[in-house]
């Protein structure tokens, strides 16, 4: 991504009625939220005014098989990883920016401060080492054991991003609380248009989504950790997802190990941050390249050697299906089903938005239902995602369907399916088991787009996402809690 390029993508975040709207954009090949100049005049988010339908007891027409659930495979010796960890330090971040984007974007010191934790990690092939970085938000008003949420960029982005471009930091602390988040959603007579445009009323004119409001009053701690700088760049970074070639490295090796830093990542601030970390309460989200590889961390969930994974309470994945190297464990990729557990999650994605699907990127056809940049697909299906990164990637009915089957065989017991409608044009499945409280939520869009996280202003998938995170907890014994999160309040 070009600097000017840079320059115009943005998200305004106002926590107040006046103000915000959560809009988001593409970043060079896989997303985030930006602001929009003239577009954030238009839009907003969507919310609660959902006809929900929770209908009988359904289920869709692609379903693991009815038999008994199998008996877990034994699991394997603990892997040699490609790298080994260390914990350098951290220290109180200073906003890596400009002047006027630190005071839009950056946290006031009022309300808590950021640090910068350093990494090391040498390559056990080469000796070669990384420094790894994150940075952690520690809220003023986090006071007492709280949720930890780690949230994973998109490609060609960065941890510091994520300040501008997605709310959490904000909700996390008092501004959430006293001020909320403003935003624009559906009405029965203005809604967000098919081209993803702006809204309009039914004769196709320009109008205004209604003005809504949501709090959070549970505080809690935000990482943005930062995946390794792109080959020849010093901005752009990308995560190590699963695809052959490699994000941001154009080559079939691995270059990094970003399954055994996220899961140091989460031991090391569990130890810096004990006084205000809540274990059973750790959360992992991301969105495009760095939902992609949330499905990879939740692969690797009972990976021998990967003990703080399997600390995670639970997953979000926005815009975002599966590599087929992780998926099939091909391409030198671990497979996907062999660190499978039940684990809750949570997928939200855009359809029917024509995508190209390319062996070489720019191109404008071959083209799939999608969410104009990751391929939504048919069952049984493998595509490009319309990105300069590449790779083969399977259909999200090919991913929901596999998820649900890995919880099967990983004995969650019999599945129970609950079919509902969210606003005007999202449809919501919750798959529930009779062995486990863990379940998985996917909210599907008919034409969501990826600049948008998927919604067409039928919800904020942000509040979405941490309305399903912070809603379970994971003891020490393994297995779950879950609890109504009455934190959330407003329409979102």
């Amino acid at each position: 991504m070009r600097t000017q390029d840079r320059k115009n993508l943005r998200l305004q975040s106002i926590i107040s009625l006046r103000g915000i709207i959560l809009c988001l954009a593409i970043l060079g090949g896989l997303v985030l939220f930006q602001n929009c100049g003239e577009f954030l005049r238009k839009v907003g988010m969507s919310g609660n005014s959902e006809a929900e339908n929770h209908g009988p007891n359904g289920s869709d027409p692609q379903s693991p098989p009815e038999s008994e659930p199998t008996t877990p495979p034994t699991p394997p010796a603990i892997p040699v990883r490609s790298s080994t960890f260390s914990f350098i330090g951290k220290s109180i971040a200073d906003c890596p920016r400009s002047a006027s984007w630190c005071a839009d974007y950056w946290p006031p010191a009022e309300e808590g401060t950021v640090y910068l934790y350093s990494i090391s990690e040498i390559r056990t092939d080469s000796g070669d080492e990384i420094i790894r970085t994150a940075y952690l938000y520690r809220p003023i008003i986090v006071t007492k054991p709280s949720p930890v949420l780690f949230f994973l960029h998109g490609g060609t982005s960065s941890g510091d991003d994520m300040f501008e471009k997605i709310p959490f930091s904000s909700i996390a602390d008092g501004r959430g609380q006293s001020n909320g988040v403003a935003w624009l959603k559906n009405s029965a007579n203005c809604k967000w248009n098919a081209e993803g445009t702006g809204f309009e009323n039914s004769t196709g004119q320009a109008c205004t989504g209604r003005p809504s409001i949501f709090r959070n009053s549970l505080p809690f701690l935000v990482v943005f950790p930062n995946g390794v700088l792109d080959k020849d760049s010093n901005r752009d970074r990308h995560w190590q997802d699963g695809r052959v070639p490699s994000p941001g490295f154009g080559d079939t090796a691995e270059n990094r190990d970003d399954v055994g830093f996220i899961d140091s990542l989460i031991g090391v601030v569990r130890k810096e941050e004990a006084d205000v970390v809540d274990s059973e309460r750790i959360y992992i989200g991301g969105a495009s390249n760095g939902g992609l590889m949330t499905l990879r961390l939740a692969c690797n969930t009972s990976t021998p050697g990967l003990t703080e994974l399997s600390r995670v309470a639970a997953f979000g994945s926005l815009v975002a299906t599966m590599s087929e190297a992780g998926f099939r464990g091909i391409e030198g990729r671990e497979k996907c089903s062999n660190g499978f557990s039940p684990y809750p999650i949570a997928l939200m994605v855009g359809k029917d938005v024509p995508t190209p699907n390319c062996l070489v990127y720019g191109c404008a056809e071959p083209n799939v239902s999608g969410d104009e940049r990751m391929p939504f697909g048919e069952l049984g299906g493998v595509y490009s995602p319309n990105s300069p990164d590449l790779g083969s990637l399977i259909s999200f009915p090919d991913v929901e369907l596999s998820v649900r089957q890995y919880f099967k065989n990983g004995g969650a017991g019999v599945e129970n399916t609950t079919l509902s409608e969210v606003g005007y044009f999202t449809k919501r499945r919750t798959y529930t088991y009779s062995q486990t409280l863990a379940r998985i939520e996917v909210w599907e869009t008919e034409r969501g787009y990826h600049n948008l996280l998927s919604t067409r202003m039928d919800f904020v998938p942000p509040a979405r996402i941490w309305e399903f995170l912070s809603s379970y907890r994971r003891l020490s014994d393994g297995s779950f809690v879950i609890t109504e999160p009455s934190h959330l309040s407003g329409s979102f």
